[in-house]
């Protein structure tokens, strides 16, 4: 069964059409002007090209600890290329165990930082002796206990009032005379 399958899946493989694509050029067609190329059985290798339109690349690569656990390929390189603007761009490159760190013309430089003033040393602040113990506080004597009060609270008897209430004499204001005449009115 198993042949069955594998055989009819070739079968399919052998008679389906290609895919086609098309290839659209945009410019003019770039030709190669220079190429060389040179690998060693080391695992080093250097090639270089040039273009018609004055595309550049050179690369160097070289194995590093070949044979160690810490093996690694290193290169060296660099490209240049015209701009959209006609002007010439050049980048000079290295790929290692740090990555990839261009440097061109294109590319901003990091702006250095300044190193931050170094900070003094705190002085540093002696050890004082323990606090004294507190004084000790003297003990109070306990507070007697109260007598414990009856439920019925017994109130003393007050003493009657007299019959007869002895009211101060006022004094008696003068009379004050009587004035008829409404007071007059000022004129306009």
């Amino acid at each position: 069964m198993e042949i069955i399958i594998l055989v009819s899946m070739i079968a399919l493989a052998i008679g389906a059409p290609a895919l086609e694509t098309e290839t659209t050029v945009i410019g003019d067609v770039m030709s190669p002007v220079r190429f060389t190329h040179d690998i060693d059985p080391s695992g080093s290798y250097k090639f270089s090209f040039e273009t018609s339109d004055g595309y550049t690349r050179e690369e160097t690569g070289s194995l590093v600890n070949p044979g160690m656990e810490n093996a690694h390929l290193a290169t060296v390189g660099l490209y240049k290329y015209k701009d959209n603007d006609g002007k010439m761009v050049e980048v000079h490159y290295t790929a290692d165990t740090n990555g990839f760190l261009p440097r061109g013309t294109n590319i901003p430089e990091v702006p250095v930082v300044p190193e931050l003033p170094v900070v003094p040393e705190l002085p540093v602040v002696p050890e004082f002796p323990a606090v004294p113990e507190l004084l000790a506080v003297p003990e109070l004597p306990a507070v007697p206990e109260l007598p414990s009060l009856p439920d019925v609270l017994v109130v003393p008897e007050v003493s009657a009032l007299p019959d007869v209430l002895v009211v101060p004499e006022v004094p008696v204001l003068p009379e004050l005379p009587i004035i008829l005449e409404p007071p007059a009115l000022p004129t306009a």
